[in-house]
């Protein structure tokens, strides 16, 4: 039973690659029609969970205005599927900023329409890809949870610091960089990503 479970993360996962690289594809014919531009969007932990940017009130006062990066892409995509993560589970509190909760069950595709964060900065800041230093290191978006993938248990309010960390380490996810190449990545290098200014 483990092999088999195993072979269906597997192939689960190969899907997500290939629908994120699409995703990846469609970002940049946004970027033909928009000058070259990152799209002007927020994934679904923006949206729903805004208290995330309090940090920086003037892009937080941006987001009601701004689309679901699915909407903003869908003339992009061709189908709502590239959206969808075949492994989505869902999540109850945010990998990238725990131990805020959001409720995306049963699946983040389906509560929202979107199994992908997006690097969010990048839409505030006007930027495009030929503004970035170093593409290859700066994610673009990725899984919104990284338990999908591994089998694992998403992070869950029940959760101490250390219980949340030691689950965080065990994670990986699908992740599209600035250069449009996916793979699947650590939560170390996730973090890494992350740190790497535009």
């Amino acid at each position: 039973m483990p092999v088999v479970a195993g072979a269906k993360r597997r192939a689960k996962q190969t899907v997500c690659l290939a629908n994120q690289g699409q995703v990846g594809k469609a970002i940049l014919l946004y970027g033909n029609d928009y000058d070259d531009l990152f799209p002007f969007a927020v994934d679904a932990t923006d949206k729903y969970a805004s208290e995330i940017w309090d940090p920086f009130p003037d892009w937080q006062a941006q987001i009601p205005g701004m689309p679901l990066l699915s909407d903003a892409l869908l003339p992009y995509a061709g189908s709502k599927e590239i959206f969808h993560c075949p492994a989505d589970t869902g999540f109850s509190v945010l990998d990238n900023n725990y131990p805020t909760e959001l409720a995306a069950k049963p699946s983040s595709f389906q509560a929202f329409g979107l199994s992908y964060v997006y690097r969010t900065d990048l839409a505030f800041k006007h930027l495009s890809q030929t503004d970035l230093q170093n593409p290859s290191s700066i994610n673009l978006i990725a899984d919104s949870s990284g338990n999908w993938h591994t089998g694992s248990s998403s992070l869950d309010v029940t959760d101490d610091a250390e219980q949340a960390l030691s689950k965080l380490n065990g994670f990986r996810y699908v992740t599209v960089f600035g250069d449009l190449h996916a793979k699947v990545i650590s939560r170390a290098a996730m973090d890494t990503a992350l740190n790497q200014s535009p």
